[in-house]
């Protein structure tokens, strides 16, 4: 599995400095997809999220746009795409680390959305995973 994460990592920290026309050209329906379904939550001041797969911070980019007082964590495979996401400058906080190895670094119900757009499909026990997310998201 630790060589399944370094292919992962590899790819990404690649793709890192084009990641943006990538996913342009690709015409990845997911943030707009993000933006619709969170109407009823996104709106709470200092709102919580959790970006799983954050890559260089699209999504909380776009959710910005919806709430600006939003506080958010981002967590990724790729220090590339940490390394962009800190450039951008939208997260308080930024973990490098794959998410087969949990959420660790959070208590439980701490978060008030987690967002798990395009990373999914690297995660080898997705029901660790989901089971942490679950974990980590307050249950209102």
């Amino acid at each position: 599995m630790k060589n399944e994460a370094d292919k992962i990592r590899k790819l990404y920290d690649d793709a890192s400095a084009n990641y943006g026309v990538l996913v342009q050209r690709s015409n990845y329906i997911g943030p707009d997809w993000l933006l619709k379904n969170v109407s009823a939550i996104i709106q709470k001041p200092n709102l919580k999220v959790l970006d799983l797969g954050c890559g260089p911070g699209n999504n909380v980019a776009n959710l910005r746009t919806l709430n600006p007082t939003l506080l958010a964590t981002g967590v990724d495979i790729s220090p590339q795409m940490i390394q962009s996401a800190q450039q951008a400058g939208t997260y308080q906080n930024l973990i490098c680390q794959s998410l087969d190895d949990g959420l660790g670094f959070s208590a439980d119900q701490t978060y008030d959305l987690v967002v798990a757009l395009g990373c999914l499909e690297f995660v080898n026990d997705i029901d660790f995973c989901l089971g942490e997310a679950a974990r980590v998201c307050k249950h209102e």
